[in-house]
């Protein structure tokens, strides 16, 4: 998991999940349903769903070797998994709704964030001198 298939799981997780999401509560209206289930809950769940898969991916991969392969072979990738949850993250926030959003389902898309954002930051932090020198 920690070679090329990690990389491409991780790869299709940030294009699933950086969809565009609801500025505020007048696009809750376009969405066409409400916070339960059917189409309306799609987007929520796209990027929860997409989230747990690079938590998935991130776990394994410090399992299998710490971290080392995905921060020196694909450090920008692991940098922007980082940046792509630690903003969702800061826009849930701040109150951007997320259209099927709402009740479980934003703690469910919360949590998420926030755990990927601490792996990347524990990954990298591991990896950080060797990512530094890799890069330069």
């Amino acid at each position: 998991m920690a070679g090329r298939r990690g990389a491409d799981a991780l790869e299709l997780a940030v294009t699933l999940g950086t969809r565009p999401i609801a500025r505020g509560a007048e696009d809750e209206g376009e969405s066409g349903g409400e916070s339960g289930s059917g189409e309306g809950d799609k987007d929520a769940r796209v990027l929860t769903t997409a989230l747990e898969l690079a938590l998935v991916v991130l776990d394994a991969c410090v399992e299998l070797d710490g971290g080392r392969s995905l921060s020196l072979e694909h450090t920008a990738l692991l940098l922007a998994v980082g940046e792509w949850a630690q903003g969702l993250f800061a826009r849930l926030k701040k109150g951007v709704l997320v259209k099927g959003g709402g009740g479980a389902s934003e703690g469910r898309l919360r949590k998420a964030a926030a755990g990927v954002v601490i792996k990347v930051d524990e990954v990298s932090e591991r990896w950080k001198r060797s990512m530094i020198d890799f890069t330069m």
